[in-house]
């Protein structure tokens, strides 16, 4: 989802993510990148959910506000911290 406002973009990436052990917390990192693969910004907390348990779906939605228009996202869903187990590692193309 892209909406302008006031000269700046407002982007969303969403998905489910489907869990087949529980955790107790999960966060999401995500590097956003331009078309030359410049990093833009880069948020450590970009989504987090607490008491996850097997068998549930979970929406995650991550938001992007800048001025700059980013062309991808890589978006890493783990465990937390630590040796933490990454659930998700995954780069979506920003239309």
């Amino acid at each position: 989802m892209n909406e302008g406002s006031y000269g700046y973009n407002s982007i969303y990436v969403t998905g489910d993510l489907n869990s087949t052990k529980k955790f107790s917390y999960l966060e999401a990192t995500v590097d956003w990148y331009d078309s030359t693969g410049k990093v833009l910004k880069s948020d450590s907390l970009g989504w987090n959910i607490n008491n996850v348990e097997p068998g549930q779906t979970y929406q995650f939605k991550i938001s992007y506000f800048d001025q700059t228009t980013p062309s991808k996202a890589q978006i890493k869903i783990t465990s937390g911290f630590g040796d933490s187990e990454v659930l998700l590692n995954k780069t979506v193309e920003i239309k």
